[in-house]
């Protein structure tokens, strides 16, 4: 091979975090060294069955955002600390409510009510030529939370069978779902004790019809892949 034409391959490590892994979370840095890995992206176990909801470790951290914003809460500035036998209990008392905590005025906590895929300008084609604008919402699928059971339908705005794929991004149909993400004014269904419409994502209580992206796992910093 021509030695001009070499490329360096990207490797990453992708760690699905749960109860029964988390001890290895310590050892991802030794495991990027050994392999070479250039990043290490942890996400959380998407709950597709009740044993797998058993598994989450963010069932508290869902919650947060009810008590963000409550009279009384402000911001609170850190320093760089040792984190230490002696420091271990008033951090971990923090860090239950971290989404009032800075680092020397940077935000330390994980954005919510957001959808990624829409900021980072991304799209999906599936293996038959829909063309999704999320990886939440590529296929039909169920999930479980707070031992609630969901059912998430696909949605697609297009077929690169029948359009390109420049006149499907562009389409008013795209654009304005484009719009609707960016403003994210959906029902929490994430944290939701279980109407009747937290079974489907066809519609929530906040008058949004299909598809309905309160609940999105990907959108509240929970499930961070691809």
């Amino acid at each position: 091979m021509n030695p001009a034409r070499r490329r360096k391959i990207d490797v990453g490590i992708a760690f699905v975090v749960m109860k029964r892994n988390i001890d290895d979370l310590k050892a991802m840095d030794e495991l990027a060294r050994k392999i070479g890995a250039d990043r290490i992206l942890v996400s959380n176990v998407l709950p597709y069955s009740p044993d797998m909801e058993k598994e989450m470790l963010c069932q508290l951290t869902l919650t947060t955002d009810t008590f963000t914003f409550a009279p009384g809460k402000v911001e609170m500035s850190l320093p760089r600390l040792d984190v230490s036998p002696i420091t271990r209990e008033a951090l971990y008392r923090l860090l239950q409510g971290y989404e009032n905590l800075t680092l020397m005025g940077n935000k330390i906590y994980a954005p919510s009510q957001q959808c990624r895929f829409i900021q980072d300008r991304t799209t999906f084609v599936r293996w038959d030529g829909q063309v999704s604008p999320c990886m939440g919402l590529l296929h039909t699928y169920k999930t479980y939370l707070y031992g609630n059971e969901r059912k998430v339908h696909s949605y697609a705005l297009g077929d690169i069978r029948r359009s390109t794929l420049r006149k499907i991004w562009t389409s008013k149909e795209y654009r304005a779902f484009r719009e609707r993400l960016r403003a994210f004014e959906f029902s929490p269904c994430h944290i939701c004790g279980g109407c009747t419409l937290v079974e489907e994502n066809k519609e929530d209580c906040f008058g949004n019809t299909f598809p309905a992206c309160g609940a999105c796992l990907w959108a509240q910093g929970v499930i961070q892949c691809p």
